[in-house]
C-alpha cells in the first residue's frame, strides 16, 4: 500500500506540472506536438488526477491562486490513490 500511494504521488505531481506546462505552452503559441506530448500522462495514467483537478477548476469561485493549487492538487492526490488502490484490489482479487 506504501508503495501504490507513493506511485500515486509520483503521478499526481508529475501529471498537475505537465498540465500547467501544456497550459502555459498553449496560451503562449506553441506548436501542437508539445501540447500533446505534455497531456500524454495527464489523459492516461494521470486521469484520476485530471478529474480531481477539473472538478476544483469547475468549483473554484476566485482567488487566492496559492489555495486553489494546494486544494487541486490534494484532491488530484486523493483521486489518484483510490483509483490506484482499487485498481491493486481488483488484481488481488483475480489471483486469489
Amino acid at each position: 500500500m506504501r508503495r501504490t500511494l507513493l506511485w500515486s504521488l509520483v503521478v499526481t505531481l508529475f501529471s498537475v506540472i505537465a498540465m500547467t506546462g501544456a497550459v502555459l505552452l498553449a496560451e503562449h503559441g506553441a506548436s501542437r506536438w508539445w501540447f500533446g506530448l505534455l497531456l500524454v500522462v495527464p489523459l492516461t495514467l494521470g486521469l484520476p488526477t485530471t478529474l480531481g483537478v477539473l472538478l476544483c477548476i469547475s468549483c473554484w469561485s476566485g482567488p487566492p491562486l496559492w489555495l486553489f493549487a494546494a486544494l487541486a492538487s490534494l484532491t488530484g492526490f486523493v483521486f489518484q490513490g483510490g483509483a490506484a488502490l482499487l485498481a491493486q484490489r481488483l488484481v488481488r482479487g483475480r489471483r486469489s
